[in-house]
């Protein structure tokens, strides 16, 4: 939790990306992901707040990371039940942002195997 005005990408940025990995890497697959073993939705607001946050757009390492997130958190239909349109726009402007590699990142992330997030929501609010 954020205080005082400080975040922790602020304070350490490769702490949240390793972070990121780490629960992506033990969620990767589905069939043994402990995220989908618990119904109920995910608060992924959190995440959304990152992938809004320029200096994550600007760091493709970090935002593969973060979007890896998203996907596995996206696995969950109450999950994608609750996405707003801006969490939508969001995740979209890794799709649009053609001056940094986030479009490559959104792409590598998308071919992973999991389209469920990108077919679902994102691709109808790009165009």
């Amino acid at each position: 939790m954020a205080r005082c005005g400080r975040s922790p990408l602020a304070d350490n940025p490769g702490k949240v990306e390793d972070l990121a990995v780490a629960f992506y890497r033990l969620n990767e697959d589905p069939n043994q992901s402990p995220n989908l073993q618990i119904e109920e939705g995910d608060d992924y607001s959190f995440l959304m707040d990152l992938l809004d946050d320029k200096r994550v757009l600007a760091d493709p390492d970090l935002s593969l990371a973060l979007l890896r997130v998203m996907k596995v958190l996206s696995r969950k239909l109450n999950n994608r039940n609750n996405l707003e349109l801006e969490d939508i726009q969001t995740v979209a402007k890794y799709l649009r942002n053609t001056e940094s590699s986030s479009v490559t990142v959104f792409r590598m992330c998308m071919r992973e195997g999991d389209h469920s997030f990108c077919s679902t929501y994102v691709c109808k609010y790009i165009r």
